[in-house]
């Protein structure tokens, strides 16, 4: 072939088509036998154009790579162990230098697109990538602030898979390294996906979707200033940007349609009313955080939250669930809204029967932290609303304080002693008296005495002075 003249082989790449050879990499010598050597620069090359093709193809027409995909089995699965193994030298490089170049061409990808549809699998690698490697997080909140707005903004649009994506890294981005990328997140970005959070959320069907959507609220919850930003949300801050590639009407309608649950606290409401125990029991640590952050009990009380944890309560035999519960209902105790909307006369019979069911656990923090919660309830009750107006009420109660003190774990016997010593309290005694279980609850305490450990002789002349 004369200089200046194409063979075959060019023609097909000028031509923009991909041979076998080029998506495989693989090529034999003039005698067959495999190249030598002296010919890595030259498939280093040969390589870096066929990716560069391929490149190319996923821009302009991703579906024509897919059915040339589809012809051959062999280069299918070639293809995607070379991908692997490209990202697997992404992450051991740790460079700066690669990192950044991915994000670019991510954001370039986003900018010339004007949907996002199609990003799925893009979405999910940039999460995957922020959790293998938090220098990405660092850079993506950073110098990368339009490609978050990128980011938001793909939460209108309707797909519930790629929003669940979107929020996957969302998720992985305030999660990294402790959440400390998150610190570095503008304050109008982190507003913003927690207003859009709670829209999605509102609208989720999905279980992937949920999911996500409640493993963020999670994350967020963890910091003082989402907290403030989630419970003081209102659907009217859900604003159309320039940016977001959809029509004002449509936000207008979204607007509407969220008036009315879009409130952290229904939200939080309606995940205890699923199915789904472990997400009862995350909605409980949701509002557990809540009320840890901002001491804002009263929307959840006036909310009739406290009612839907007591039912949770009710058969179940899952530690993770009951310890959230337990340990929710313990704060909302702080705030005498709970006792004077009568939330504790309708919760204590489901405490009664899960520390029974809270006893046979093996996690004996459970029954612990249960028995912590009745006895908050015993101490802070009015006398003026009394727990136990029947016999059987105070007998139930008694029974399973019984329990809790007969347990093999000091701990738990003396959390239960002193649930014991307020129930002796003259309003929480019953009609006719329960004598019987009285004594029966002393005689049990009083035969523990000989397991609690002596004082020290520091202790007790500090206690004597």
């Amino acid at each position: 072939m004369r200089f200046g003249e194409t063979g075959p082989r060019e023609r097909r790449r000028c031509s923009g088509l991909l041979t076998d050879t080029d998506m495989t990499g693989e090529r034999r010598g003039t005698t067959g036998g495999p190249e030598t050597a002296g010919e890595n620069d030259e498939e280093s090359v040969r390589k870096c154009f066929a990716l560069s093709g391929i490149s190319g193809v996923l821009r302009g027409s991703p579906g024509a790579l897919r059915e040339l995909l589809r012809q051959d089995d062999r280069v299918h699965l070639q293809f995607i162990a070379s991908l692997l193994v490209l990202v697997q030298l992404l992450l051991e490089l740790q460079s700066e230098l690669s990192y950044r170049f991915v994000l670019d061409e991510i954001h370039k990808q986003l900018s010339d697109q004007i949907s996002v549809k199609g990003f799925l699998p893009t979405f999910n690698f940039l999460g995957n990538l922020v959790e293998a490697a938090p220098n990405v997080a660092s850079n993506l909140v950073t110098k990368y602030v339009p490609l978050l707005e990128r980011l938001c903004s793909a939460l209108f649009y309707p797909d519930e898979a790629l929003k669940a994506s979107v929020l996957y890294v969302w998720l992985k981005l305030f999660g990294t390294a402790g959440g400390l990328a998150a610190q570095s997140l503008p304050t109008a970005i982190r507003d913003r996906v927690c207003i859009l959070l709670l829209q999605t959320l509102a609208n989720a069907n999905s279980p992937q979707l949920i999911k996500n959507c409640v493993g963020l609220l999670s994350v967020l919850l963890q910091l003082r200033g989402a907290v403030t930003v989630l419970m003081s949300s209102n659907t009217d801050q859900i604003m159309c940007h320039e940016n977001q590639n959809i029509h004002a009407d449509q936000c207008q309608v979204l607007s509407q349609d969220q008036e009315q649950h879009c409130s952290l606290p229904l939200m939080l409401k309606k995940l205890l009313m699923s199915g789904d125990e472990m997400l009862q029991a995350t909605s409980a640590r949701c509002i557990a955080s809540v009320l840890v952050h901002s001491q804002c009990s009263a929307p959840f009380i006036q909310a009739d939250v406290p009612e839907f944890l007591f039912d949770r309560l009710a058969g179940s035999q899952s530690e993770t669930l009951l310890w959230s519960v337990y340990s929710c209902l313990i704060l909302l105790t702080e705030d005498p809204l709970f006792f004077s909307q009568c939330h504790s006369v309708y919760g204590i019979d489901s405490i009664v029967r899960s520390l029974k069911e809270a006893l046979q656990l093996t996690n004996l923090e459970v029954p612990r932290q249960g028995l912590l919660l009745l006895t908050e309830i015993l101490e802070r009750q009015p006398p003026s609303q009394r727990l136990f107006p029947s016999g059987s009420g105070f007998e139930a109660v008694s029974e399973a304080l019984l329990g809790g003190v007969s347990c093999s774990c000091l701990l738990v016997a003396t959390q239960a002693a002193n649930a014991a010593s307020a129930l002796f309290r003259l309003n929480h005694q019953s009609r006719p008296v329960q004598y019987g279980k009285i004594e029966g609850l002393i005689e049990a305490i009083t035969s523990r005495y000989s397991e609690l450990p002596l004082p020290s002789p520091a202790r007790h002349r500090s206690s004597v002075s």
